[in-house]
């Protein structure tokens, strides 16, 4: 049985109860989940499995109340619309709760490859193996520890009564390796490689380029060594300025966050916030990128935001609630999936680049590459400290030696301040598609 085409005709039947309900503020957020899985674990399969998951939210507010419910079995639909209204009887009032009004949208081309539908376990599987099998041939040093392939299929659907209709399909598929490598007794730092694709044509080549590279990086790594203490000059891969800074900026901009009192930022916009070279950017419409979406939890179209320009704050992020807090419109940052309210989130966060990896790699006469960073990062107080993971000392432009046992550590409002370049050149991350940024005083 297709349970999404089950599921659509029940809320057909459910959109005609609530018109006739009378109710003027109904929200039906419809959202179906197929995806296929490989995992590895010691160079072994260790799961394979698949699942198409549909769920249905249903959202009242009325008299300033808000209920909310939902439900993964069709044949509760109008149970959930019940439960919806009952809870929104008992909530407490809130003049700033409503729902959006439609605005034209236009969908974000190529996130959807049909091709991807037809993949079965066994097509995954043999990606999987390809996968886990390169950087053993690349080289016989290459220990990996564990290894995914997810090939996924969403379908988001958005309805209002206020006119609001909205449906989108998008396809990724995400895959990482995990390991290090071993000499002997010598071993690498733990490294890792993700990537991401919405299109299956090139999907054979992404992984083949990404386990030469995760076996390359963690070749590199062996031998490593200590450097000596010191204050100076700072390279963040893609992957730190995804875990040190962009979580940060995430949590600083966020409305939520401001409003609520827990973002240093309240009440700083059209101030200077960081270096002048930073512009950072929530671009979640690029045809072809995995973080690409045209419409958020909300139905509002999606757009290319500036948060931080030249090192100014323009711009917090809104859902519609957080945004008539401060009679504001919504940006297009409402978040979530059908099982609650929506909140507040980055859609495709970004840093603006100027500089080549070369040119950036010229301005250290002495310094640190961070490959990754693990440690705490203190957003509030701005603390942060870590360790750094497949890092590699830096001597007049050119990497001299592999770092191990090498600790970072500094305060986030000061490093922002820092901030000296900016990679043209991005990488993919599980935080999104980001540069390398050159920063100094660390």
């Amino acid at each position: 049985m297709d349970i999404m085409k089950f599921m659509k005709e029940k809320i057909d039947g459910l959109k005609a109860k609530i018109v006739r309900s009378g109710l003027k503020k109904v929200e039906i957020f419809l959202q179906r989940r197929n995806f296929k899985r490989v995992f590895f674990e010691k160079n072994e399969l260790k799961t394979l499995n698949q699942d198409d998951l549909v769920g249905v939210g249903i959202r009242v507010v009325e008299n300033n109340r808000q209920g909310f419910s939902f439900t993964n079995d069709p044949n509760e639909v109008f149970e959930v619309f019940d439960r919806a209204k009952e809870l929104a009887r008992l909530s407490e009032e809130d003049e700033y709760l409503d729902l959006p009004e439609p605005k034209e949208c236009v969908l974000v081309e190529g996130i959807y490859d049909d091709r991807f539908e037809e993949f079965d376990l066994e097509r995954t599987l043999m990606l999987g193996k390809k996968m886990v099998e390169i950087p053993r041939r690349v080289d016989g040093r290459v220990s990996l520890d564990s290894a995914e392939l997810t090939i996924t299929v969403m379908e988001n659907l958005v309805w209002n009564t206020l006119g609001l209709e909205l449906s989108e399909r998008k396809t990724t598929a995400l895959f990482f390796l995990m390991g290090m490598a071993v000499e002997d007794d010598k071993v690498s730092s733990f490294d890792y490689v993700a990537d991401a694709s919405v299109e299956s044509s090139d999907l054979d080549e992404r992984i083949e380029k990404s386990a030469r590279v995760f076996a390359n990086r963690v070749i590199s790594s062996l031998g490593a060594k200590s450097c000596p203490s010191y204050k100076g000059k700072v390279l963040l891969s893609p992957n730190a300025v995804g875990t040190i800074l962009v979580q940060s900026l995430n949590f600083l901009v966020n409305s939520e966050n401001v409003q609520e009192g827990r973002s240093p930022w309240a009440g700083k916009l059209n101030e200077k916030v960081a270096s002048k070279v930073l512009t950072f950017l929530d671009s979640p419409r690029k045809p072809r990128k995995f973080t690409s979406v045209s419409f958020d939890r909300e139905g509002v179209p999606t757009r290319d935001l500036v948060i931080i320009e030249d090192g100014v704050l323009k711009s917090y992020i809104y859902n519609t609630y957080r945004a008539r807090r401060e009679n504001k419109k919504s940006t297009g940052h409402a978040s979530g999936g059908y099982q609650s309210t929506p909140s507040v989130s980055m859609n495709a966060p970004g840093l603006k680049g100027s500089f080549s990896l070369d040119e950036m790699l010229k301005m250290m006469d002495e310094g640190i590459f961070v490959r990754r960073y693990s440690g705490n990062v203190n957003p509030v107080n701005g603390i942060f400290s870590g360790t750094v993971k497949g890092g590699k000392y830096v001597k007049n432009g050119n990497y001299v030696y592999p770092l191990i046992g090498t600790m970072i550590s500094g305060n986030i409002f000061e490093l922002l301040n820092n901030i000296t370049a900016i990679s043209e050149e991005t990488e993919t991350t599980f935080f999104g598609e980001l540069p390398y940024v050159l920063v100094d005083n660390v």
